[in-house]
C-alpha cells in the first residue's frame, strides 16, 4: 500500500499510528507507515535518530509476528544496509547510519553474530572505519564474547571521558523538575554499566593496572555501594550485560 502522510503530521504521531494500526489488524497500512517513517524520519527530523532505531524498529518487529510481509520488508532493510557497506556504496555518516541500522535490527532478532562478522570484515578491509564504528559494535562483540576484538579497539581514556560527560550532563538535567529523579537514575545506570564493561574488558585483555585505576576514578565520581560491587566483579573479568 502506498501511503503518504497528511500535511503537518509530526513523525511521532506517524510512528504511534503505525503501532496502533498493527494492533488493530490494519497490517498493510501499518507496514506502509513503518516503511515511510524509516525512510523519511532522519531527513525530516535528525533528532529522531534514536527513536527510529529503537521504538521504530521494535514496533515494526511486533508487526512481523502477525504479518509476514512486514518481516520480509524489515530484513530487506537490514540486508540492504549490509550489502551497501560490503560493496563500498556508502561512506562517512551514511556508512555509520547503515551500520547502526544493521546492528539494531540484528539485536532485535538475536543475530548479533552477523554484526560481529561485518565488523570483523570492516576491521580487515577498512580498519579506520572499524575504529570509528566500534562503539556501535561493542554490544554485539560482548554478547559474542569476542574479548580480543574489543581489546583491540577500547581507548579507556577517551571512553571514560565520554561516559563521564554524559553522566554529568544527565545529573545537570535532573536538576530541572521537568526531568527530575528519573533522569538522574538513568544517567547513573548508564554510567555504571559503561564503566563496569570497560573495566572488565581491560582486565580480560591483560591491562590490569589500567582497569584498577579506572575503577578507582569512577568510584570517586559516583560513590555507590551497588556500583562498587559491580566494579569488584568487573575486576575479576565478569562483563556486565550491555544496557540499555
Amino acid at each position: 500500500m502506498d501511503w503518504t502522510p497528511p500535511e503537518n503530521l509530526d513523525l511521532q504521531t506517524i510512528l504511534n499510528e503505525a503501532k496502533d494500526d498493527g494492533l488493530a489488524g490494519r497490517y498493510e497500512l501499518a507496514l506502509s507507515k513503518h516503511i515511510w517513517f524509516h525512510r523519511n524520519a532522519l531527513r525530516l527530523q535528525p533528532s529522531i535518530y534514536g527513536v527510529r532505531l529503537t521504538f521504530g524498529i521494535a514496533y515494526w518487529k511486533t508487526l512481523t509476528e502477525h504479518y509476514p510481509p512486514a518481516l520480509t520488508a524489515l530484513l530487506e532493510v537490514r540486508n540492504s544496509a549490509e550489502k551497501s557497506i560490503r560493496s563500498y556504496l556508502v561512506s562517512g555518516d551514511t556508512l555509520r547510519d547503515a551500520f547502526h541500522e544493521f546492528e539494531a535490527i540484528n539485536k532485535l532478532f538475536d543475530e548479533t553474530a552477523r554484526t560481529c562478522d561485518l565488523f570483523t570484515w570492516l576491521d580487515e578491509f577498512q580498519p579506520d572505519v572499524a575504529r570509528q564504528l566500534y562503539r556501535i559494535a561493542q554490544s554485539a562483540l560482548i554478547r559474542n564474547r569476542d574479548w580480543k576484538m574489543c581489546g583491540k579497539f577500547i581507548d579507556p581514556k577517551a571512553m571514560y571521558e565520554w561516559s563521564l560527560k554524559r553522566y554529568r550532563n544527565k545529573k545537570d538535567l535532573a536538576e530541572d523538575p521537568k526531568y527530575g529523579i528519573n533522569m538522574r537514575a538513568f544517567g547513573e545506570k548508564c554510567f555504571a554499566n559503561e564503566i563496569a564493561i570497560l573495566v572488565a574488558l581491560l582486565y580480560l585483555n591483560g591491562r590490569d593496572e589500567e582497569s584498577e585505576q579506572l575503577a578507582m576514578d569512577a568510584l570517586k565520581e559516583f560513590e555507590n555501594e551497588d556500583f562498587a560491587s559491580l566494579l569488584k566483579e568487573s575486576l575479576t573479568g565478569v562483563v556486565a550485560t550491555p544496557w540499555p
